[in-house]
């Protein structure tokens, strides 16, 4: 986890993921919010790391299977989340 800025201007740890994109042969790098107060958190879709896809720069909100899945994963690497 680190400190960033979000586009609004607020503090908030984030967590990056590189992720594979199996259709498009390539890595799309993704960065996960979560909520401070343990709501569902956010995903940001930075952009794959060579070419472009409609989803780049886009906000996403992850479903709540999705937001369990991202906490245990953090969980696995010793990042626990309230």
């Amino acid at each position: 986890m680190e400190t960033l800025q979000r586009p609004d201007g607020g503090i908030s740890r984030v967590a990056r993921f590189l992720v594979y994109v199996l259709t498009r042969d390539n890595w799309d790098l993704v960065r996960y919010y979560p909520h401070p107060r343990g709501r569902s958190g956010a995903l940001y879709d930075a952009g794959l790391l060579t070419g472009t896809s409609a989803h780049d720069a886009h906000w996403f909100a992850p479903t709540p299977a999705g937001e369990r899945a991202l906490r245990r994963l953090l969980a696995r690497h010793g990042i626990h989340l309230r």
